[in-house]
């Protein structure tokens, strides 16, 4: 990236994404080992919670194949892209940029929250999670940095 002072390629993986997926395996084996013995409509709520936390796994582990996840910054916007699509935000669009910590009993996620609007307030949010190599209070840092250039 042209510029910036961090690398965010989408292939560099935090180590707290590596163990929250190594987590949610564990939680899918769980459930497969909980839904042998049980009624079929128990096995098919179990299939769904599954399900779940595999897409969340490939989420995580998305910046692995190259192009499937990556952030780019440069002096018009920024270009989420997750899973293979793209998301791209001008600065002139964007409000706020704050790190947001994880409150699970809130169901809040971590990440870097960017509050999009226009002249007559917030129009929308972004945002983006924390499975790029810097960590979300970094990555907000940057953002600033990329924003007022």
């Amino acid at each position: 990236m042209t510029g910036s002072q961090l690398v965010l390629p989408g292939n560099i993986i935090r180590k707290e994404a590596w163990i929250e997926a190594a987590i949610r395996l564990g939680i899918v084996g769980a459930l497969a080992v909980a839904a042998t013995d049980a009624e079929l409509v128990v096995q098919i709520i179990i299939a769904g919670g599954a399900a779940y936390h595999l897409l969340a796994i490939v989420r995580l582990l998305s910046p692995i194949r190259p192009g499937a996840a990556s952030l780019t910054l440069d002096r018009t916007g920024f270009t989420l892209r997750l899973i293979g699509r793209d998301r791209r935000i001008a600065w002139s669009a964007v409000q706020t940029i704050a790190p947001q910590p994880p409150r699970y009993l809130q169901a809040q996620r971590e990440g870097v929250l960017v509050t999009l609007g226009d002249g007559k307030g917030p129009t929308g949010l972004v945002l983006i999670p924390p499975i790029f190599a810097p960590g979300p209070h970094e990555l907000a840092i940057e953002m600033g940095h990329w924003r007022g250039a």
